[in-house]
């Protein structure tokens, strides 16, 4: 928490002298973490049954 605070205060000392920039950090994370999302529905798409039903019947029947 005293780190965060401190992060805090330098950053909000940064935009009232107008010298702040934003970190690469979290333009990184980001892009990152919307890429993984996007390939997970991507291979959910791709992987998953077309009938949906087709999974639960066959589990069931007996033939």
């Amino acid at each position: 928490m005293l780190i965060a605070l401190g992060d805090y205060f330098a950053i909000r000392d940064a935009i009232d002298e107008d010298t702040s920039e934003p970190t690469d950090r979290w333009v990184i994370a980001f892009s990152l973490a919307v890429t993984l999302l996007g390939a997970g529905v991507i291979d959910f798409v791709f992987t998953a049954p077309l009938n949906p039903m087709s999974c639960v019947l066959s589990k069931g029947t007996t033939k």
